[in-house]
């Protein structure tokens, strides 16, 4: 299966800062994820959707 890559514009992406801190800069980079994770998903075939929601709505049994 052949999946087509689709490119955030760099204006749109969050941008590290100069300075700053440590805890600032974790959370540019959580968002630059969440940017990425929302392409991916966006990606996927809507069966493999399907699949993921049906297996996650099944009852789980563990021992």
């Amino acid at each position: 299966m052949i999946y087509m890559k689709k490119f955030i514009p760099t204006n749109k992406l969050v941008r590290f800062k100069w300075g700053g801190t440590t805890y600032e800069w974790a959370e540019e980079a959580k968002e630059i994820h969440a940017q990425i994770e929302d392409l991916k998903e966006d990606e996927k075939p809507k069966e493999e959707i399907k699949h993921e929601i049906a297996y996650g709505t099944t009852k789980q049994y563990w021992n």
